[in-house]
């Protein structure tokens, strides 16, 4: 085991069945099951627990050995409280005006065919925070780290994702909602 990991952290990704990454499920003492992505194949996938939730993780090499990629998700898992809780504080400060100005107020259609008007609560910042479920952690390479973040529906079923382009030092951020 600790060959198979050693081997993933000095290997890089390339075209032979010796550099892939194993067929196998490799059982990680921190990451717990890392299995081949079926879509990406070079790629790692798990899960973690976090706040009584199940949190995908996947870890891709971008150009480099897996392993390094897997340092980055290992960095994002120790300090996953601390790196939620920054995000969290980066959508709010991108993403919230907008929700209690816009994104509260809508119309729902009635069965005869017309219209109601409807307004969601304004939140604060911590109601705001706790909407906000994390709910993807993906590590490429050595330097970016992409969260993605339910919104409760609060922005008519998008998601948040914040990215990281400068590794495990999570000051390079950039905030995007999806879908």
């Amino acid at each position: 085991m600790l060959k198979l990991l050693k081997n993933l952290f000095t290997k890089p990704i390339g075209s032979t069945a010796s550099q892939c990454v194993p067929a196998e499920p490799i059982e990680h003492p921190i990451l717990g099951s890392l299995v081949p992505d079926k879509k990406f194949p070079d790629s790692l996938t798990g899960r973690i627990n976090y706040g009584g939730n199940c949190i995908e993780l996947q870890a891709t090499p971008d150009g480099q050995p897996i392993g390094i990629a897997i340092d980055l998700a290992i960095r994002a898992t120790k300090d996953i409280q601390k790196l939620d809780a920054l995000c969290k504080g980066l959508i709010a400060d991108d993403s919230l005006d907008g929700y209690n100005s816009d994104w509260r107020f809508g119309q729902t259609a009635l069965e005869d065919g017309s219209f109601r008007n409807f307004e969601k609560p304004l939140l604060t910042r911590e109601e705001f925070f706790e909407k906000l479920m994390l709910e993807n952690i993906e590590a490429y390479g050595t330097l970016m780290l992409v969260l993605t973040y339910k919104d409760n529906d609060m922005f008519w079923g998008h998601s948040f994702q914040v990215t990281f382009f400068d590794g495990p030092t999570f000051g390079d951020a950039h905030v995007s909602m999806v879908g």
